[in-house]
């Protein structure tokens, strides 16, 4: 009993701060209403210089609108590529993104 009161005292600043926590977890991406305008973009990326780089995930030319068959050959080649993923932004090396057989693979 007393162990439980404890623990429950320890956690309820957690409570208070999750909110913040779970943004944090989960940040805004491209296609969210979160994300910035191509205005709002713009003059950022003026702000900083013009610094700023619109990555896009590796994979993107491999579907929808942003089909293309060479570019979406040579993501797919070089998927566990270190050299190549860190010369692409947006390839970011996240092994996560592995399909299964190949993040089970990539430890070994």
């Amino acid at each position: 009993m007393l162990l439980s009161a404890s623990l429950t005292i320890c956690l309820l600043p957690l409570l208070a701060v999750w909110p913040a926590l779970a943004n944090d977890l989960n940040p805004c991406k491209f296609g969210q209403p979160c994300w910035p305008s191509t205005d709002e973009w713009t003059a950022f990326n003026h702000t900083l210089g013009g610094k700023l780089v619109n990555a896009r995930p590796s994979a993107a030319p491999c579907h929808g609108a942003d089909f293309n068959e060479a570019a979406c050959e040579s993501a797919s080649t070089n998927l566990l590529n270190g050299v190549w993923r860190a010369e692409n932004p947006g390839a970011l090396q996240d092994l996560c993104e592995l399909p299964k057989p190949l993040f089970f693979f990539a430890y070994f």
